[in-house]
This record gives C-alpha cells, sequence and structure tokens, in this order.
C-alpha cells in the first residue's frame, strides 16, 4: 500500500468531497420532483429570448430532466449562440455534456457558468466534479479553493 503526502491526500480529500457535493447539486436538477425551479427558470428565459428559441430552450431542459440526454444535447445546440442570454444555460449543458461523456465541452461550459454566475457554489462543484472525471484532481482542488474564497479561479 502507498502513501500519499499530507499535501496530496488533503488535495484528494477535497477533490472527493467536491465530487460527493456535485452528485447532490446534479441530482437536484434532474429530478422530476424539481420541475418548478427548472420551469422558473424556462419561464424567465421565454421574457429574455424570441420565443422560437425559449420554447427549444426548455425543450432540452426538460429532456434532461426526463434523463434523454441526447435530445437535450441537441435542442441545446440549436440554441448555442443564445447561451449567454438563457438563464443557467452553461450549467445545463455542462451537466448534460458530462452525461454524455463530453468532458472537454462540459468543462468549458462549467467554466463559463462560473464566471457569469459570479462564483455560484453549484457550478464551482459542477466545474471541479468535471476536471476530476477528466483527471485534473488538482484543478479541482484549485476550483473548490476559489469557491470557498480561498484562491482566485484561474
Amino acid at each position: 500500500m502507498t502513501s500519499l503526502s499530507p499535501m496530496r491526500a488533503s488535495a484528494a480529500g477535497a477533490a472527493l468531497l467536491g465530487c460527493i457535493l456535485v452528485a447532490g447539486a446534479a441530482w437536484q436538477v434532474f429530478r422530476p420532483e424539481s420541475a418548478a425551479p427548472v420551469s422558473a427558470m424556462a419561464n424567465a428565459a421565454v421574457k429574455q429570448t424570441t420565443p422560437d428559441v425559449a420554447a427549444t430552450f426548455r425543450r432540452g431542459v426538460d429532456a434532461a430532466r426526463n434523463r434523454d440526454y441526447g435530445a437535450a444535447s441537441r435542442a441545446f445546440r440549436e440554441v448555442e449562440p443564445y447561451w449567454a442570454a438563457l438563464p443557467n444555460a452553461y450549467f445545463h449543458v455542462a451537466l448534460v455534456d458530462r452525461r454524455l461523456g463530453h468532458l472537454a465541452s462540459a468543462e468549458d461550459a462549467a467554466r463559463r457558468y462560473v464566471a457569469a454566475s459570479g462564483g455560484d457554489i453549484a457550478g464551482a462543484r459542477l466545474l471541479a466534479d468535471i476536471q476530476m472525471e477528466a483527471g485534473h484532481p488538482e484543478h479541482a482542488v484549485v476550483t473548490l479553493l476559489a469557491a470557498a474564497g480561498a484562491a482566485p479561479l484561474g
């Protein structure tokens, strides 16, 4: 059995905690009983974009909530130019891309969400989880520390 240095053990523990927390956050978003917050978010999108864009985005959110990640991804890609104007679009895209195994695009979307949301903790946990899955625990630790206010996210 090999032992980890205290610094590596601490980093691994923080990254593991991040994975556990993100799993809970993702479950909250995609549970069928969490339809009310998702619907409220989609309804807010209607006020900021055209009806077709908002309806397509909502279709993607509904597909993701029903665990049809392929359909969700296709719907989100149709409205990709409008992601910055749609509430939490980058977060939802990151979740769906992660579920589909597209870790590079999931990480990019999660980074954009964290940057746009001013350090939202759920976004930071999602980003850290994606970084762990991509084999970068050191990046996940930096992300979690930045979310806790201990280091700048970079």
